[in-house]
């Protein structure tokens, strides 16, 4: 099991933080966005500079990077929803083969209008300019990332683009707190080195010295604490705190209305550990009051969960609502899950 938890804190620290584990970075939020320095555009207009008044947001990708993939629909929907107030540059970065970009980009067609750059790899190697002075000046170790510059051509916000919704907005709106989103990503910062400890604490099984760093990163970012839940729950576990355990899937459960993203997370830690009847009062609950942008995402964790109980007929039901609430590029492999599902509840009992 500890191995599960090991793989488990590895995605919830992904999933909670973006961990990008490192020093203090050079460029953060508040600071200045530093000058576009890109190789060629392969589609929409190149942008020289940032312009006063003006918002942009700054995406790095690559073709090889499934998760960029996986997100540009997002981007591409963000990119209509603000088309008179936002500018999106698609900036390649780290790119394997710069020779498949320009097929990408058309292949992706209507999913993928915004602009596209590449990156200037004039100095050789696959770490050009903007990879230097944007990503690794910021310590971001991973793609996709985000950076939006706000009207001042200040970096407003750094993070996965999939999470850029609701930062975006308030940008767009003027409503962002410049100060207190520079104080919240220096506190997440601090708990991505916490949460370094957390890994090595698991490998050497110190749960109850582990669940002290846990109180420390939700210290340093009490926004943390809601997306750490399903690592303190198998923590607990693995410390035969059992009772605490189930007093906090119980708290998460109660308050699935306000937040279901924590009730959601911890019904697949609970599918994991097999805890079927836990894992679907929790993704009931989350999937009752997600939002409508996350509600296909949400009904797939239902119908996984009965899935894995063998309930074919009900998993076939949350399966369809899943296909419903998605987005185009989502149905297909969802659809070829639903006819598994169905060829399943068509057979006689054993």
């Amino acid at each position: 099991m500890t191995r599960r938890f090991l793989l488990f804190v590895g995605s919830a620290i992904t999933i909670a933080l973006l961990a990008h584990s490192a020093p203090a970075a050079a460029l953060g939020v508040g600071d200045p966005a530093p000058k576009l320095a890109q190789g060629k555009y392969v589609q929409g207009e190149p942008v020289k500079k940032f312009e006063k008044g003006k918002v942009y947001v700054v995406e790095m990708w690559a073709t090889w990077c499934g998760p960029c993939v996986k997100a540009i629909p997002h981007v591409n929907d963000l990119q209509k929803k603000y088309a008179d107030k936002v500018i999106v540059i698609g900036q390649n970065v780290w790119e394997s083969d710069e020779s498949k970009v320009e097929p990408f980009v058309k292949e992706m067609g209507e999913q993928m209008t915004y602009r596209v750059a590449m990156d200037d790899v004039s100095a050789g190697g696959q770490a050009g300019k903007m990879a230097e002075t944007w990503m690794k000046a910021a310590d971001r170790n991973g793609i996709p990332c985000s950076f939006i510059v706000n009207q001042e051509g200040l970096i407003a916000w750094i993070g996965h683009p999939m999470q850029m919704g609701e930062p975006l907005a308030k940008v767009v709106e003027g409503k962002m707190d410049l100060a207190a989103a520079k104080a919240e990503a220096e506190a997440q910062q601090a708990v991505q080195a916490v949460m370094q400890e957390v890994r090595t604490l698991a490998q050497a099984k110190k749960w109850d010295e582990l669940l002290a760093k846990l109180d420390e990163a939700e210290k340093a970012s009490p926004s943390s604490a809601n997306m750490l839940v399903p690592i303190r729950y198998q923590a607990l576990l693995e410390a035969k705190q059992t009772e605490k355990a189930a007093a906090l899937a119980e708290g998460v459960l109660k308050g699935a209305k306000e937040q279901p993203i924590p009730a959601l997370m911890l019904a697949q830690r609970a599918l994991m550990g097999k805890d079927y009847d836990l894992a679907l009062k929790l993704a009931t609950a989350g999937a009752e009051h997600i939002g409508d942008a996350d509600k296909a995402q949400a009904r797939l964790v239902v119908a996984n969960i009965h899935a894995a109980k063998l309930d074919w007929p009900k998993a076939v039901e949350a399966q369809k609502q899943a296909i419903e609430a998605a987005p185009a590029e989502m149905k297909p492999s969802m659809e070829k899950a639903l006819k598994i599902y169905e060829q399943n509840a068509a057979k006689p009992p054993a």
